[in-house]
């Protein structure tokens, strides 16, 4: 919590690539690290469902914010990330 407060004080220049960029950013990647407990694979996952069903929504600028929480998230859980061609997001169906 204490980097959420810290995060949101940077000036854009400060703001390390990997950190969110406000503090709405901050809030939605703490309030998804309080299931850290179910590991951050879970986590992950749970992400990309969100963003999944903001876009199913139309809530574009959400699944927006939710990407770059994302991308934070998998920068502090390098353990999270898939493997290549493990993808199991709909898309990959979609192709086929």
């Amino acid at each position: 919590m204490t980097e959420c407060i810290e995060c949101s004080a940077r000036t854009h220049d400060e703001t390390p690539p990997n950190a969110p960029s406000s503090a709405k950013h901050c809030r939605l990647l703490s309030s998804y690290l309080f299931n850290l407990e179910r590991g951050p694979i879970a986590v992950r996952e749970m992400i990309v469902g969100d963003i999944g069903r903001f876009r199913d929504l139309g809530a574009r600028q959400l699944a927006s914010d939710l990407s770059l929480v994302l991308n934070c998230f998998l920068a502090d859980f390098p353990e999270a990330r898939t493997t290549p061609g493990s993808c199991e997001c709909s898309h990959a169906e979609a192709e086929l």
